[in-house]
């Protein structure tokens, strides 16, 4: 309604962006995010947005570019860091996801809590990238390829990659594992 009323008010645009993304119709919110940001480009929000909907199309360089800028224009918007930390994650960036998830982490502590459900989530993703990407490479290099402890590290990163929309990447781990 807002968009109808006055078609030069970007948060609309951004606002209906992110309920596109939510619906699963990421090329209508990349759209949306894209006017907000021609209105106004000092939106953060609308470039988080941009960066949500394109990590959904699997840009992940593109998420980083939308997710820095909006970090840029306002250094406490928890949810441009977490999109930072997947791209980076999906580009195979471990440690800048590291860093990333752990500035992501501490601001939506500050924002909502320590108990919430984001936190959960930025926790489980960080424990994972802590973890399973080495462990699969140190027990490779002590076990040999074949072991079975070896399978389970990989199936363990695969979930990881999967809950994060590699699944390509995620199938490849658990076709290695489980030949």
């Amino acid at each position: 309604m807002a968009i109808e009323i006055n078609p030069k008010i970007a948060i609309a645009y951004s606002n209906r962006a992110a309920a596109f993304l939510g619906e699963g119709e990421f090329d209508r919110g990349i759209a949306d995010a894209s006017k907000a940001i021609e209105i106004d480009p000092k939106l953060a929000l609308a470039y988080s947005n941009r960066a949500s909907g394109l990590l959904a199309k699997s840009n992940h360089d593109g998420a980083v570019v939308d997710a820095t800028k909006a970090i840029e224009i306002d250094a406490r918007h928890a949810l441009a860091y977490r999109n930072r930390a997947i791209a980076y994650l999906n580009l195979r960036k471990f440690d800048e996801a590291k860093e990333v998830y752990l500035r992501s982490l501490a601001l939506f502590q500050r924002a909502i809590g320590p108990a919430a459900a984001p936190i959960a989530d930025l926790e489980h993703n960080l424990g994972g990238l802590a973890h399973a990407r080495r462990a699969v490479e140190i027990r490779q290099a002590a076990l040999g390829t074949d072991h079975v402890l070896v399978a389970v590290d990989k199936a363990a990163h695969a979930a990881l990659l999967a809950g994060i929309d590699k699944h390509d990447e995620a199938e490849r781990l658990l076709r290695q594992a489980i030949p």
